[in-house]
């Protein structure tokens, strides 16, 4: 999960730092999530508040959960990876995905057009 607050690109980077922490931080539940599930969602919350108000939710519930602070913002929370299970789905399910506040999709959306045999076609280069 990262914060709505970070356009779409450093969503997508601050979110790969948590993998790799979690990865690291974790092993053993990556690896079951690697070999059993190797499902995964990316969501996002409105601000760092909201994502240190949900992490420590998180933590205190024993939930396997990994933060990770970019020190290129000033040691700032920007995103967590959580080991998804029904247990903990109640305090993510409301939770929008990453990249749709900034209209990344509705972006990408507009860029392709439906063609008449049920395709996709993408506009031409300028």
């Amino acid at each position: 999960m990262t914060r709505q607050d970070l356009n779409a690109g450093y969503q997508i980077a601050q979110s790969c730092h948590s993998v790799a922490d979690f990865a690291y931080h974790l092993p053993t539940f990556f690896n079951n999530w690697r070999t059993n599930s190797n499902y995964k969602i990316c969501l996002a919350v409105k601000d760092e508040q909201s994502l240190e108000k949900l992490y420590n939710k998180l933590k205190e519930r024993g939930a396997p959960v990994v933060a990770f602070r970019e020190l290129d913002f000033n040691d700032q929370l920007t995103a967590i990876t959580l080991y998804g299970s029904e247990e903990y789905k109640k305090y993510t399910k409301y939770l929008p995905l990453a990249g749709k506040h900034n209209g990344a999709v509705d972006r990408v959306k507009a860029l392709v057009s439906k063609t008449s045999d049920g395709g996709f076609e993408s506009p031409s280069p300028h």
